[in-house]
């Protein structure tokens, strides 16, 4: 078990497996996401706004096709892609968006249906954030199921296409200068993919209000109509829903990545709690211990409280993996972390305690 990057939440050692450029490139991550954001999430997320100063920063840290992992004569991996977006969400989901309908979403979706010329043309200003954007798919009807639903509209008009239709749950929509719009060719009935510019006639962008969830990203409602996208804005490579699902492909996993950052930055935050969180003299962790301590002896729960975190953290290291078990390895995990919370609140509490009642009257403090 590895206390390395992920500390001991890593049972699996997945750590391990990133290069040392890479682990670089997370360390750098990790820093601004700490001294820079976390001080002002959460006065944004109780008003609602979104940080938006931050993806500025954030394009300086050379996070998308990092100079550390280029110059180790190496490629920029899935696995790093996808501590890069844990590394997000376990600081905040919103900020995982912010940046990764950016770098992740509308990149993907524009590098697997964009030709050649058209890559060459925006890719690296996309990186870079010079050029944002995001990706319009779901509707007002249909979110789940649009890939059977999509209503939104594109007509063939001489050297350009006539968008007609409306998005809705759109990230980043508002703060992006292209939004990538998915839309059904009127002639053949296939799913095509349209650069249209944020502020062109006949696209309109209304946030969403009273959102709760992702509540600093500004989702919003999109319109379209009689919108005028040229032929060189479409994505060439993108003639059906089936095409556009080589983009899912590889966006599906940040999906994963993204939920196990948001609970891996909870269980830091529970166990850090039980911890230092002090009520009646003891820590959270040590009450039922102190209970127990108060009617059986302090010793006695002490050895018990020694047997438990023992007992729990060599159980930790016997738990089959999850080819093995499937889902029953990581709740045995978070189990077992749970119970070692437990046990080190109750070893301390009841330490200190024991130190203090059997030491002499004159050694009892520092």
């Amino acid at each position: 078990m590895t206390t390395g990057f992920l500390g001991a939440a890593d049972h699996f050692g997945y750590v391990d497996l990133l290069s040392e450029a890479e682990k670089t490139v997370l360390t750098r991550l990790r820093c601004f996401l700490q001294d820079e954001a976390e001080p002002v999430l959460a006065d944004h997320w109780e008003r609602g706004e979104t940080p938006l100063f931050l993806r500025d920063r954030l394009a300086g840290l050379d996070l998308v096709d990092p100079a550390e992992v280029r110059g180790a004569g190496e490629s920029v991996r899935p696995l790093f892609l996808g501590f890069r977006n844990l590394e997000f969400s376990r600081v905040d989901g919103s900020l995982a968006i912010l940046f990764g309908g950016q770098a992740g979403m509308f990149r993907t979706v524009v590098a697997t249906g964009g030709s050649e010329q058209q890559l060459a043309s925006w890719d690296e200003d996309i990186a870079s954030f010079r050029m944002t954007g995001c990706f319009a798919l779901t509707e007002p009807d249909h979110g789940s199921d649009i890939a059977r639903g999509v209503q939104t509209e594109a007509r063939r008009d001489g050297d350009g296409w006539v968008l007609n239709g409306a998005k809705r749950w759109i990230g980043n929509a508002a703060f992006s200068e292209y939004v990538a719009v998915a839309a059904k060719d009127a002639d053949d009935g296939q799913v095509k993919v349209f650069l249209a510019r944020a502020d062109d006639p006949g696209l309109d962008i209304t946030k969403i209000e009273g959102k709760t969830s992702l509540r600093m990203v500004h989702n919003a409602d999109i319109g379209l109509r009689d919108v005028r996208v040229p032929e060189t804005h479409r994505l060439q490579r993108i003639n059906s829903f089936a095409d556009l699902n080589r983009a899912f492909e590889t966006l599906r996993p940040d999906v994963v990545w993204n939920a196990t950052g948001l609970q891996l930055g909870l269980y830091e935050t529970v166990l850090e709690y039980t911890r230092k969180r002090e009520q009646f003299g003891r820590p959270i962790g040590g009450i039922l211990a102190g209970h127990f301590g108060d009617r059986i002896g302090r010793k006695r729960m002490l050895v018990l409280s020694l047997y438990l975190m023992g007992g729990a953290t060599v159980l930790i290291g016997l738990i089959p993996t999850y080819e093995s078990i499937g889902l029953w390895a990581p709740a045995l995990l978070t189990v077992l972390r749970l119970v070692q919370g437990l046990g080190v609140g109750a070893e301390w509490g009841g330490a200190v305690t024991m130190a203090v009642e059997h030491a002499p009257a004159d050694k009892r403090s520092l």
